[in-house]
């Protein structure tokens, strides 16, 4: 019944629960303009709605793996901190139970993606924001040391 191999199913349309806080109006420009960039999937996870920040926020796919631009201030980078410079975009990382968090450390307005442990190796979700992330988001003044562009 259903007509689907089993094991699959139809993607979730359903929209994705995200934070939306204020933003300011140069983050707001800067975070418009990204998420105008992004592609309608990435691989094979098609974008899905979000509940709120429709203009700060993206997910793709279910688990989401999900974007948050400004989501908060830039992220303090310890001397110790991981680091990864991906495609001329770096972020630092942080392993939590269920998903990989990355945040950007070199750019004007910071970016958040979470990527759920369901997905083999997180880092290669990243590349796929680069482009829009390069064309879009001034770097930063100052970028950590662990950072080689």
């Amino acid at each position: 019944p259903g007509g689907r191999p089993s094991g699959t199913r139809p993607p979730a349309t359903t929209p994705v629960e995200m934070p939306a806080p204020p933003l300011s109006e140069r983050a707001a420009t800067v975070c418009r303009a990204l998420l105008s960039q992004l592609p309608d999937s990435i691989r094979t996870l098609a974008r899905r709605p979000v509940t709120a920040g429709a203009k700060q926020n993206a997910a793709y796919g279910d688990p989401a793996i999900t974007l948050a631009c400004a989501a908060g201030p830039p992220p303090s980078v310890a001397p110790e901190a991981q680091l990864w410079d991906l495609d001329d975009v770096c972020w630092q990382y942080d392993e939590r139970a269920d998903t990989t968090v990355f945040t950007t450390v070199d750019r004007e307005v910071p970016l958040t993606v979470a990527v759920p442990k369901t997905y083999d190796t997180a880092t290669q979700w990243l590349i796929e924001f680069s482009g829009p992330v390069i064309a879009t988001v001034p770097a930063a003044a100052t970028v950590p040391s662990g950072c080689t562009g």
